[in-house]
């Protein structure tokens, strides 16, 4: 005689999908896991990356800042050495007028005009002048 066997399907098939469920659950958990690890991975990389243009950028600010404050000392320089070539221009000009070397010329130096009785010679050969009264 044979005994039957009685297979209860639903239960078996129950047990089967509640084990492969687990199973599935963890392998579910294990690559969220392994995808929450490679997200946090890159998101750490990606804020570095973020610092250091941060900082990259900053760099080229203050060396910006360093060059611009460089050119506004050097425009300040031009400009009060223009001045100073503005005030000797000047001098110059009033030092070679006519009315300038001439007051140098009677005080620093003694030379007065010659009178209506007094007579200049040039040697036109050596160059050589004379004066003379006419007396």
């Amino acid at each position: 005689m044979q005994t039957a066997r009685q297979y209860n399907y639903g239960e078996v098939n129950s047990e089967h999908i509640s084990n492969r469920s687990s199973a599935e659950k963890l392998k579910v958990v294990k690559n969220k896991e392994r995808l929450f690890r490679s997200q946090k991975t890159l998101m750490f990389k990606a804020l570095f990356m973020v610092a250091v243009i941060l900082v990259v950028g900053i760099g080229f600010i203050a060396y910006g800042t360093s060059i611009k404050y460089q050119i506004n000392e050097t425009n300040a320089a031009i400009a009060e050495l223009q001045t100073e070539i503005n005030d000797l221009n000047l001098q110059v000009t009033a030092s070679t007028s006519p009315g300038a070397i001439e007051t140098k010329a009677i005080n620093e130096l003694g030379m007065e005009y010659p009178t209506a009785s007094q007579y200049v010679y040039i040697n036109s050969g050596s160059g050589t002048v004379y004066t003379a009264d006419a007396d």
